[in-house]
């Protein structure tokens, strides 16, 4: 991977051809379409010397339109940078490839850390998702969590901090922990696995040298409880950022 500048436009090719980008996976096209079906009834007037033809009743049958691949893209990145372009390019790119979307941004969220207290494993729910005294919620974990059990599948664009993933980030992963509890501790089946695909942004610098296995690590163990298999990682490290070209 070089430091090499590119367009705007290069960086969009680079995600359609070289790694097949979850927005080509989410292709998808609907097509409402009414076929008629023909039930011949016969009401014959049953007058001397009059021949009346049998009427023709056509029902017209809707077909159920195909279900729209239901897409949840997330930036892991605590600052509204490079992780945020590039998931409004995935998000633009689904959509045109008839999906829906939807974005969860970590820097516009606040999302607190796991404390460890064990409650999930009795509950099966997090302690923290609740409302305080003043009957506001306590963070935006719920938020996140409603759409991350309805969706097909899930992107997640994180930038590299120290082969791993930036604090905020992991405490979201961390706030997991009752996907573990209910499958591990309270035996509670879960829907078939979802796909998931990770983009991992970074400049490129001596920082960077020691990959990134640690992020790939920590999502991939977070996202499989949830429900999802990360099943592709596509490397961004040492592009220009899309939101400076």
């Amino acid at each position: 991977m070089t430091d090499e500048q590119i367009k705007l436009e290069d960086f969009e090719e680079d995600e359609k051809s070289a790694d097949e980008p979850i927005a080509a996976k989410a292709a998808a096209t609907v097509d409402i379409a009414f076929e008629p079906a023909v039930e011949p009834t016969t009401n014959i007037v049953e007058e001397p010397g009059v021949e009346v033809a049998p009427t023709v009743t056509v029902v017209l049958a809707p077909i159920i339109p195909e279900k729209k691949p239901d897409i949840l893209f997330i930036s892991g990145s605590p600052r509204r940078g490079a992780s945020v372009a590039l998931v409004k390019i995935l998000e633009q790119g689904a959509r045109q490839a008839g999906a829906l979307t939807q974005h969860f941004f970590l820097s516009e969220k606040s999302i607190k850390p796991c404390v460890g207290c064990g409650y999930c494993e009795k509950a099966g729910v997090c302690i923290l998702a609740g409302k305080s005294k003043d009957g506001h919620f306590i963070d935006d974990y719920l938020e996140l969590k409603a759409v991350l059990d309805r969706v097909d599948a899930v992107g997640i664009v994180c930038p590299l901090y120290f082969a791993g993933p930036p604090s905020q980030f992991k405490a979201l992963l961390d706030r997991f922990q009752p996907y573990y509890s209910l499958k591990y501790c309270l035996n509670k089946s879960q829907q078939a696995k979802r796909p998931a695909q990770l983009y991992v942004i970074g400049n490129g610098g001596p920082g960077e040298s020691h990959g990134y296995n640690p992020l790939v690590g920590v999502t991939r163990s977070a996202f499989n409880v949830a429900g999802f298999s990360l099943d592709k990682v596509h490397d961004f490290v040492g592009y220009k950022p899309p939101h400076n070209v």
